[in-house]
């Protein structure tokens, strides 16, 4: 991101924020948070607040730099350290009430001053062990090649590798018809695979060339001679000409990123509306025959989120959502009214029914419940990852939320506003935490309020002014004598100079 303003040889200390959700079952939810700088920090303070038992784990070179049980809460000061392994919370979720009913509701703040009611529903509904996913089964296999210039960082040659072992465990005999990616789709051939062996295949993929930029409209085609069973997209989702996504087809997709530079929110949206899945190589045999072994058959998933009593705002429900863990969060949202009711339908997609429903009644806190801010940044990042997925279609409302909750959005920049004239210049409040200097905020803008509505006022008086002076004027009467005569127009003649096409005439005297 960029840090603006940053005066001349000057500095500035900013805190940034990583806030990420936990995943886990088993009684156990896991935070990590990436700190993997691989240099040397002088100070490091760690400080864990829960309301669960919990253990935090700091990995080094080659040892752990901590590794403590809490209560609660814990506080961890390191000098001179060298980290380069994440810092992982586990908790032990049986014993924390904030989700143990798997619904966590609070009443918050924003910058702007308004106060909010924010939901998020945890994942509390496992997949059925009576019902098999929905595998799609046939023998051709549609497969997406972006060659565009951005494709260059990518890890090659492990997307190959994957793409290997996926033909030995699932494409024994199968026809993978291709098509190249770039400002356009371009069809790439046909390959027949024959006892696992898609040598053939990877040997064209590696050889062609990355350049030029990439769109998602018209990837997909329309109406194919045979319909694939299912699509596998290699992609970064760097859509560089244009917006706006593909046209999805009726077969699912599958996405391959193998590029930590990639906007992988746009992928995943990308896979789960079709029913695919999102795939993340990590060129290790075991995990890619894992991940390879799930191609083909859609996920466990949030198929759809109704409204049933009550009102809901902002409800972060983008349609399918694959089910990834236990405590997840489902949903978010804005409760509106003072109690509301919503179904969460799960199963798998492509299936005739859904194979579960859930239930869940959300009321008001009461005034005195505490407010960690949480939910309702979570939801914000929600919808802001929903509104990325087109960033200048969406651009006015992206800017608008990564100001009030503080969010980095595409095309976002960091503010580091430290003076009362700084944050009255961008129209954006100070934390409310630096009471002093929010106080004195808001009573500038009341003030200027007040002054811009006394200049509105005076401006509408001024209009009303003019307009009646108009209305008078068109209102008058003019009348013509009855005795005037329009002669026309009157042309007057220098008979002392005379003037040719090339310029001014010069008089002359008249002989004696």
């Amino acid at each position: 991101t960029r840090i603006y303003p940053l005066p001349a040889k000057g500095t500035r200390t900013v805190r940034l924020s990583f806030v990420g959700e936990a995943h886990g079952g088993s009684g156990e939810a896991t935070v990590t948070v990436p700190v993997r700088w691989n240099q040397t920090v002088p100070v490091m303070t760690v400080k864990v607040v829960s309301d669960a038992p919990a253990t935090l784990s700091l990995g080094g070179k080659d040892r752990e730099l901590i590794r403590e049980e809490t209560p609660g809460t814990l506080t961890k000061t390191l000098e001179n350290v060298l980290v380069n392994g994440d810092l992982t919370v586990r908790i032990q979720t049986a014993a924390s009430q904030a989700i143990r009913d798997g619904i966590m509701i609070e009443t918050s703040t924003k910058r702007s001053g308004v106060a909010q009611t924010f939901f998020a529903v945890l994942e509390r509904t496992p997949a059925p062990t009576t019902v098999a996913p929905t595998v799609r089964t046939g023998q051709t296999i549609g497969l997406i090649w972006d060659a565009s210039l951005s494709r260059r960082t990518a890890d090659i040659d492990r997307e190959l590798r994957f793409l290997q072992t996926l033909a030995q465990t699932k494409w024994r005999d199968s026809t993978v018809e291709v098509t190249i990616l770039r400002d356009r789709a371009e069809p790439g051939g046909t390959f027949r695979i024959t006892n696992g062996d898609a040598n053939a295949l990877a040997a064209f993929l590696k050889k062609i060339p990355l350049d030029g930029g990439t769109t998602y409209r018209r990837v997909f085609p329309a109406n194919p001679a045979t319909p694939p069973a299912y699509y596998l997209l290699f992609s970064d989702g760097l859509e560089t000409l244009g917006e706006g996504g593909p046209t999805m087809p009726a077969a699912p997709v599958w996405v391959v990123n193998s590029d930590a530079a990639s906007d992988t929110n746009k992928l995943r949206l990308m896979a789960s509306a079709s029913g695919g899945d999102l795939v993340n190589p990590t060129g290790y045999a075991v995990s890619d025959a894992a991940q390879a072994q799930a191609v083909g058959e859609s996920p466990y998933s949030l198929l759809s989120v109704t409204v049933d009593a009550g009102k809901i705002g902002g409800l972060t429900a983008p349609g399918v959502s694959p089910v990834k863990s236990a405590n997840a969060v489902a949903v978010a949202g804005r409760l509106v009214s003072d109690i509301a009711t919503i179904t969460l339908r799960y199963g798998y997609p492509g299936a005739t029914a859904p194979t579960a429903t859930r239930t869940v009644t959300l009321s008001q806190p009461a005034t005195t419940a505490p407010s960690s801010g949480l939910v309702g940044y979570l939801w914000a990042k929600r919808t802001a990852d929903l509104l990325s997925a087109q960033p200048q279609k969406n651009r006015d409302a992206l800017r608008q939320i990564g100001q009030e909750y503080g969010i980095v959005t595409p095309g976002s920049s960091l503010l580091v506003l430290e003076t009362l004239a700084q944050s009255l210049q961008y129209g954006i409040a100070p934390a409310r935490t630096r009471k002093a200097l929010y106080a004195q905020y808001v009573a500038e803008v009341e003030k200027r309020g007040v002054a811009e509505k006394r200049e509105t006022t005076d401006t509408t008086n001024d209009a009303v002014v003019r307009w009646r002076k108009r209305v008078k004027h068109w209102a008058t009467p003019f009348k013509v004598a009855d005795s005037f005569r329009y002669k026309g127009r009157v042309v007057r003649q220098d008979v002392g100079s005379m003037t040719s096409g090339r310029g001014m005439g010069v008089a002359a005297s008249a002989p004696a």
